[in-house]
Formats: structure tokens, sequence, C-alpha cells
């Protein structure tokens, strides 16, 4: 016989369901209810108590006793956030419901001194809750003027975060600001981006260069000499050594280089003879017969490298014999026309010249001295001379030619052209003695 459900067991079951919607998945399921009453599994047609003053083991059953579980009472979406956690609560010995939640950790105000997410909102130390910096962090800075940071000797430093994480303390630990720049180091002190370009101990900009030469004065820009450069140094105090210069050396006729760098070329030094394109008298005849008769010097030029003379020219040496009848000393032996017969075409010009017009021209009170036979004949004015012997005394004795103011004497009537000089005399005698004809 099927028997109603008493009103306590319906109660009982609409309370359990109650609790099932209430505490979501912190209760048994629905299908479980019967399970946490220990009468669920009697017979349908059991007696169930209808009232709390049933017996004890009949009184309706929230949660199996002893049970423990996970439980958690903060805002939704904060539980395994940040700080949150959920705890755990047992259930009750008569299974009436569970204990309070023990263990859990609830939302908190945000802690700037931690490093926790407190508040559970899953952000740490937000600027929202007044927080500035985590505590044992540190950031960038730097106390320098605006340009100067990471330029020469001027880096950033560091600020830690003060304990409370709501500000950084106040040093700025390992900075380094510019200073008066020096050129006592290699460093831009004042972090302009120049090293040592002024202050103390600076000489010049370091690695600026500028020309160098090291030669005598003079020589520079001078055929090869030429500057060069030098450096300035890293610390600025000054130059470094001179590169590239082309400096003088000693003079040299190994090439036809101005070696010595003045404005010359091998004017002088090893192997050097003379000055290149320089002239000099020369002279290959026998010695002593340079000056002697038509014997003169000619010149000789040095070739471009000054290690000797050319050839020379436009001298006269003696000939091999006299020439005979004109005159000169072509041997250079000082004896013009030595050896040859001297005739008359070799004396009339002097006797035209000196001894005329009377003795040459004819008139009345001379006869012409034109040829050997007339130089034999008589003389009117010298006694028991000839003519031609008469015409030498006269010559030599300065009365003719008249009103030459010739002495006779070569040696005096040097430089007057109206005289007889040695060469004339010696050429005159030889005719008038030597018996010549025409």
């Amino acid at each position: 016989m099927l028997h109603r459900l008493t009103r306590s067991r319906r109660w009982s079951l609409s309370f359990l369901a109650l609790l099932l919607v209430a505490c979501g998945d912190d209760v048994a399921p629905l299908d479980d209810v019967d399970a946490a009453i220990p009468d669920a599994g009697a017979p349908i047609d059991a007696r169930i108590p209808d009232d709390a003053n049933d017996a004890p083991d009949a009184r309706p059953r929230a949660c199996t006793p002893g049970a423990v579980e996970a439980c958690y009472e903060g805002p939704s979406g904060t539980r395994d956030v940040g700080a949150c956690i959920a705890g755990t609560h047992t259930c009750a010995i008569d299974g009436s419901g569970f204990g309070p939640c023990t263990g859990q950790t609830l939302p908190s105000a945000e802690d700037c001194g931690t490093a926790i997410d407190d508040d559970c909102d899953g952000t740490t130390n937000e600027s929202e809750a007044g927080c500035v910096c985590t505590p044992g962090t540190s950031t960038s800075c730097y106390g320098g003027p605006a340009g100067t940071e990471g330029v020469g000797a001027c880096v950033a430093g560091t600020r830690a975060c003060a304990a409370d994480g709501r500000s950084y303390v106040e040093e700025c630990v390992g900075q380094v600001q510019p200073t008066s720049e020096t050129c006592e180091n290699a460093i831009d002190d004042d972090c302009d981006g120049s090293v040592n370009e002024e202050g103390e101990g600076c000489a010049c900009q370091p690695r600026s260069t500028r020309p160098c030469y090291a030669g005598p004065a003079g020589t520079e820009g001078v055929a090869a000499c030429a500057a060069g450069t030098q450096e300035c140094l890293l610390d600025g105090s000054g130059y470094g050594e001179c590169i590239g210069d082309v400096l003088p050396e000693p003079e040299t006729c190994a090439n036809a280089i101005d070696d010595d760098c003045d404005g010359a070329i091998n004017e002088e030094g090893d192997g050097c003879v003379c000055a290149p394109g320089s002239t000099s008298p020369c002279y290959t005849g026998p010695p002593g017969t340079q000056g002697v008769g038509v014997c003169s010097a000619g010149t000789q030029t040095c070739n471009e490298l000054g290690t000797t003379y050319g050839a020379c020219v436009g001298e006269t040496s003696p000939a091999a014999s006299e020439s005979c009848g004109d005159g000169d000393d072509d041997d250079c032996d000082g004896v013009p026309d030595d050896g040859c017969g001297v005739s008359y075409t070799t004396v009339r010009p002097m006797l035209e010249a000196l001894c005329g017009p009377c003795h040459t021209t004819g008139s009345a009170s001379a006869l012409n001295v034109r040829d050997y036979a007339s130089t034999q004949i008589a003389a009117g004015s010298c006694a028991g001379l000839t003519q031609g012997a008469c015409m030498m005394v006269r010559v030599q004795n300065g009365t003719m030619p008249r009103g030459g103011g010739c002495t006779g004497d070569p040696a005096l009537d040097v430089g007057r052209p109206a005289c007889l000089d040695a060469d004339d005399q010696a050429a005159l005698q030889a005719w008038i003695t030597g018996g010549q004809l025409p």
C-alpha cells in the first residue's frame, strides 16, 4: 500500500533543495540528498516523524557530519587572485550545516610596502592606491644639465624605493655629473661631447692636426722638401711627432735633384765636379801656348748632373805649322810666320800704314819701296845704308812714321796703333834681310 509522505518529510526535502540552490558547489548535489539522510533508503511507506519531537535520528540533515569542504566569502572574482585564497569549513556533528570558514584570506587595503596584490584586483601596488614603487626596487636618476647624461664621464645613478613604497629616497647613488674640463686626463669631464678642448693643462684639441716642418728655415717647399702633419695628443697637452715631412739631405750628384733644398741642383757634394749648366774657361793646347799668337781659350759647360764638363768649345790651339804670309803666329811659339820666307804681301800693309806715303807712293823725294829690290837701293838720308836698312833705322829710332810719336821700342809703343809692334818689326826685318822676293 502506497503511503503518502508526511508533512515533515516534505519539509526536509524542500529545505535540502533550498540549501542546494544557496550553497552551489559547496553542498552535495540533489542526487545525493537521500544519501545525506539516514533513512533515505527506507521503504516509501516507512513512518517519518511529523515534527521536531520525533526521534533524533529522524531530524533533517544539511551535510554529512564531519565533512570538510572549501569555502570563500570574498567578493566574486577575487578568489585565488593576489593574496586571496579559499579556506575550509566543517559540517556539524548533527549534519545541520557547515561551521565557520577558516583559513581563507579575503581582500584588504593595498599595502605599498609589499610586493603582494593585497586587494586581489589583479594589480600590485597600483597608483590608485597611492603606491609609487615596490620596496627593494630602484629607478634611474640623474641631476645634471639636460643633454649631458651618457656623454663623456657623465652617467645616471639609481634611487631606491622607500620602505613604504609610496616614494623614492632622495639620494641618487652612483650618478656622475659634469665637472670642469681638464687636460690631466683623456676624459670629457664637462660632458659637452669634446675631450680636453679647454681647461687646465690644455694646449690643443685632442686628435686635431696641424702642419709641421723640422727642416731649416727657407727650405720648406723647395725641391722635394715638404711639410708633414702632427696630431694633438689624447690628453690635449701638446702635439705629437711630426709625420710625413721631407727634410733636406746632403747634396749628391748621383741624381738630378736638389737634395739639400737650397734651390741649386748638384752644386756640391758627393760625386759633384761642377754646378750643372755652369761654364768654365778651357784650353786643351800644350802648356805655355794659351794666349800666345792665335791660341786662345774656349769654354766648357757642366753636364746636368754636375759630374763633369763637356767638350771645350771655341778654343784655338796651335796649328801643326805656320800659315806663311798671314803674319800670324799660327803655331803659337811666339814667332809669327817662323820658318817662312816673308813676302812683300806680308809687309806691304806695314809699309803703307807706317812708312808711307814717302816710301810707298813714289814721291819725288824718295824711291818706292814696293819689293825686295827696291830695299837694296842706296838711301839718300842714311849714309851707307840701303833704303830698306834706312827704313828700319828710322822705325827703330822713332822718326817713322812721321808724327806718330813712336819711340821705336815696341815695349814703349804698346797701345799706339800708328807704331810698329814687335811682331811687325820682326816681319819687316825678316823681309829685308831674308832676300825674299814678292
